[in-house]
């Protein structure tokens, strides 16, 4: 059912930029300010206690892929995946993990919303805590070991390649 469109005050200018191909463009546009909520089927609360990943039950551990894209659609003949693909994935881990993972297809970004853990990786060890992320890169052997705190959240996103673009100074 389509929501009808309801809007509030009137017709305004604004700057835009919008991006092609790795460039930015500016232009003006106008438009009127809409007055309606954002729709739910595109937004999810990861911090909820009742969100919880559906193999959370069993493992007190998991990951629950909520996005899925790629360059091309998905070919049932060859596993459904994306072409050059990625995923964002909402992760609750309350227990190590009891084995080590090489994802040989992507890089992987974790970043850490909410609680304390310690990725331990074949490049060292990270503590992240709400706010901080690391990037693994493809190949590279890693598990997730998380603290006392039973509330670790994180959002991993993983594709095919990725690269810090910002790092910090003493990082240069």
């Amino acid at each position: 059912m389509t929501q009808a469109i309801k809007t509030e005050g009137e017709v305004i200018e604004v700057d835009e930029r919008v991006t092609v191909n790795g460039s930015d463009y500016w232009l003006k546009r106008k438009m009127i300010p809409l007055n309606v909520d954002y729709p739910a089927a595109l937004k999810l609360e990861v911090l909820s206690p009742e969100f919880i990943t559906p193999n959370y039950q069993d493992a007190g551990a998991g990951t629950w892929k909520v996005i899925q894209g790629g360059i091309a659609p998905p070919n049932p003949s060859e596993g459904n995946q994306y072409v050059n693909g990625f995923s964002v994935e909402v992760s609750k881990r309350r227990r190590p993990m009891p084995f080590w993972h090489r994802n040989m297809d992507n890089d992987e970004l974790i970043i850490c919303l909410n609680g304390k853990v310690t990725w331990e990786t074949e490049l060292g060890k990270a503590v992240l805590t709400p706010g901080t992320m690391i990037l693994i890169p493809r190949g590279v052997a890693h598990r997730v070991v998380p603290e006392e705190s039973p509330q670790y959240v994180a959002i991993e996103i993983k594709a095919p390649t990725m690269k810090m673009v910002h790092v910090g100074q003493d990082q240069k």
